[in-house]
């Protein structure tokens, strides 16, 4: 049996080789050429499109270093105002009526708003645990309310 095949090798080989000359059909002809044709459009418009993205990177660049003359204009009276404030400042602080602290009594009123300043935390933290516990034997809509009628801010 073997041997058969052995025989049968080279007419296959030939069929082989004699369909591989022949030509290629024209659909498969048409085909190739519709690809090498999407191909070729496809990469002229990734050239469009990379050219495009350039350009408004370019815009986005211009258009960011721009600032509206309205914008300019607010900041440049604000900030004259702050330098008439800082300029009546330096006037009163030249003219001599204004003497200046000692060390000691910064520090002292210093130590004073630290103080006062821990009081005042300590009391907020009793009044938002208050407010809890009030709010906790009330009903929502009640504890509303009494919160805006208090004014409360907790």
């Amino acid at each position: 049996m073997p041997f058969r095949y052995i025989h049968a090798f080279p007419l296959l080989l030939r069929q082989t080789l004699k369909h591989a000359q022949e030509e290629p059909e024209e659909s498969s002809i048409e085909a190739l050429q519709a690809m090498e044709e999407d191909a070729k459009r496809l990469k002229e418009e990734i050239v469009a499109l990379k050219t495009e993205e350039k350009e408004l990177r370019l815009a986005l660049r211009e258009g960011s270093a721009q600032v509206p003359l309205t914008e300019i204009k607010a900041t440049v009276n604000k900030l004259e105002q702050e330098k008439a404030d800082v300029l009546a400042r330096l006037q009163k602080l030249n003219s001599g009526n204004i003497k200046p602290i000692s060390a000691e009594e910064r520090d002292r009123v210093n130590k004073e708003y630290a103080t006062w300043q821990k009081t005042a935390n300590a009391r907020k933290k009793i009044r938002v645990e208050l407010w809890k516990s009030i709010e906790s034997n009330l009903e929502k809509k009640e504890a509303a309310e009494l919160k805006e009628a208090w004014e409360l801010d907790v």
